[in-house]
């Protein structure tokens, strides 16, 4: 077991090395040209400018609003571009997409930095209304600081149907991914890699589908503080009619999965391929619908508290102890909790 946490140690060093190289080269190195069309609408069109530090968020705007009409994609060259006042609205059928993102960094970096629009926790930076898709993007708040960090607004917010957010990074949001505020349902959230002080992805007024893909959710600048353990949510469950969480996995949170009633219903969710690490709690739940585990491994207890009338199924997974943990799973509440093939 120790070896394991120090294997897990050694790796976030690399990864925090790798996103700091980033950060002090720069992300201009590369400057390939956009292809151009009727439907392609670049940023630096609509006067946009990188690397300076000027406020970007009314050129960011212009571009999207342009590409309203023909429902057409929204491109960010390389560079680091900087948003210093009111959030962005992506309009409905739009595409805003950067360059290609490895695992742990991008071409293409939004700086969100403070202001009273940033600040309030209701508020989100970028707001995608239906049938649009952000991707290939990197975000970043400047000012965060991960030893005591301060409140942010929610980075992205879905708004409709049929949204699509893939193949992001964010490097230390306060709140990430909104899917609970506006009913948002048949979403698809894959490939995302992203540090969150107090919560990564919430979900909640889901009247449909959902799936919630390859959602990493680490520390990946390095913070190892005790704030996040004692106060922060991986993901954040409320009402769905049908979510699919496959291939996620928490490191260092209070709770990596929390499951409860927000008053709009109980939810239904299958967490599948998924694990939580390093931190207390691996699966809280309140209250759901259905809840079914399959294929899991928890560095963390699975707690169900008494609140709970929904079937809780637990398959195929696997448990380690966390220091100072007393239980491993913890039923309680009248719906029927079943555990089958775990160790």
């Amino acid at each position: 077991m120790k070896k394991r946490r120090y294997a897990v140690v050694s790796m976030l060093l690399v990864i925090a090395a790798a996103v700091t190289s980033f950060t002090a080269s720069g992300a201009t190195a590369n400057t390939a040209p956009y292809p151009t069309g009727n439907n392609i609408f670049n940023v630096l069109d609509y006067g946009a400018t990188r690397d300076d530090g000027t406020d970007d968020t009314a050129a960011f705007q212009k571009a999207m609003n342009a590409a309203a009409a023909s429902k057409g994609k929204v491109l960010v060259p390389n560079g680091v571009f900087s948003f210093k006042s009111e959030g962005l609205t992506l309009p409905e059928g739009v595409t805003l997409t950067g360059t290609a993102v490895s695992p742990f960094r991008s071409a293409v970096r939004l700086d969100i930095h403070a202001s009273e629009f940033s600040k309030n926790i209701n508020n989100a930076f970028l707001t995608m209304k239906a049938n649009s898709t952000v991707q290939e993007l990197q975000f970043n708040y400047p000012q965060q600081v991960s030893t005591d960090p301060s409140p942010y607004s929610w980075t992205i917010r879905l708004s409709g149907a049929n949204i699509t957010v893939k193949n992001i990074f964010s490097m230390n949001a306060y709140q990430f991914l909104d899917i609970g505020t506006i009913n948002s349902p048949n979403f698809k959230v894959e490939q995302i890699n992203l540090w969150a002080y107090k919560t990564g992805v919430f979900v909640d007024k889901c009247n449909g589908s959902g799936l919630i893909k390859d959602v990493h959710i680490w520390p990946f600048d390095g913070s190892n503080n005790d704030w996040v353990r004692e106060n922060a949510t991986g993901f954040l469950l409320g009402y769905a009619k049908n979510v699919t969480i496959e291939g996620c996995f928490t490191i260092r949170f209070m709770r990596s999965f929390h499951l409860k009633d927000f008053g709009n219903g109980a939810g239904h969710y299958k967490i599948q391929t998924s694990g939580a690490d390093m931190g207390p709690v691996g699966v809280l739940v309140d209250n759901v619908g259905s809840l079914d585990i399959n294929q899991g491994q928890f560095m963390q207890g699975i707690e169900i508290k008494s609140t709970n009338k929904g079937p809780v199924n637990i398959r195929n997974s696997g448990f380690w102890v966390w220091k100072d943990a007393t239980y491993q799973i913890k039923a309680q509440g009248t719906g029927k909790v079943t555990v089958d093939s775990c160790h």
